[in-house]
């Protein structure tokens, strides 16, 4: 799923964006610098993935809220992945799913 769709995916929801990461790394200076109330992490990234750098964010940030995402593996698989993410999902991430996630992790701009 491409971040930029995932953006709007996100605002028709009553949520806002605060930024995306292309990589691992980037994933990390963001977390840091925006401190989100919620990370949608794509546990395929470039030079450190999702779950690595979900692992990072979570030693320094421990109350972060790290949904992962994954289009490779199956629910079954996320389960086994140990990086601290409050839920792992499979992509595509239907738009109820979303809000239901959204909604529940992080306060919405035009919550219903």
């Amino acid at each position: 799923m491409l971040a930029t769709t995932l953006g709007d995916m996100i605002e028709r929801c009553g949520h806002e964006v605060s930024g995306f990461a292309r990589t691992g790394v980037g994933a990390i200076r963001a977390y840091g610098e925006q401190r989100p109330d919620v990370v949608l992490m794509d546990f395929s990234m470039s030079k450190i993935n999702g779950a690595n750098a979900s692992r990072l964010i979570l030693s320094q940030y421990p109350a972060a809220k790290i949904v992962m995402l994954s289009g490779f593996l199956s629910k079954e698989d996320l389960s086994l992945v140990k990086c601290g993410a409050v839920i792992m999902e499979p992509k595509p991430l239907e738009m109820e799913r979303l809000k239901e996630i959204l909604d529940n992790f992080a306060p919405g701009i035009n919550p219903s």
